[in-house]
This record gives structure tokens, C-alpha cells and sequence, in this order.
């Protein structure tokens, strides 16, 4: 998401009651580049690493 985006005082308040619910958050400027094109890279094996160390609660549970 845009920073422009973030700043809307909706995404604050949206993103501490996804935290309080348990979802984890990798820090978007952290893993977002911008290329010569200006379009946006995504750093996969960052976002890929993060996903798999952490236990999700619903692996395992009944489908």
C-alpha cells in the first residue's frame, strides 16, 4: 500500500484492531522497492520467511 494510503487515520485504527486479532504485519517499506520503471518489487523471500516463521493458528485445524 502507498504511504500516502497509510497516512488515511482509517488504516491506523484498521491495522491495531488486526493486531489486537492476532495478524502479523511485515513493515511494507521494508519489503517494497521501487524499480527503474517506477513500478513496485516486492522482496518475496523476506515476505516468504516471515509467512513460514510463524505457527499459523488454523494449520491443523479441521477443514
Amino acid at each position: 500500500m502507498k504511504s500516502a494510503l497509510r497516512r488515511h487515520p482509517a488504516y491506523r485504527e484498521s491495522i491495531e484492531r488486526l493486531a489486537r486479532a492476532g495478524v502479523r504485519f511485515v513493515d511494507p517499506d521494508a519489503v517494497t522497492h521501487r524499480g527503474s520503471d517506477g513500478l513496485a518489487a516486492f522482496d518475496w523471500p523476506t515476505i516468504i520467511d516471515e509467512l513460514g516463521a510463524h505457527e499459523s493458528p488454523c494449520r491443523g485445524a479441521p477443514v
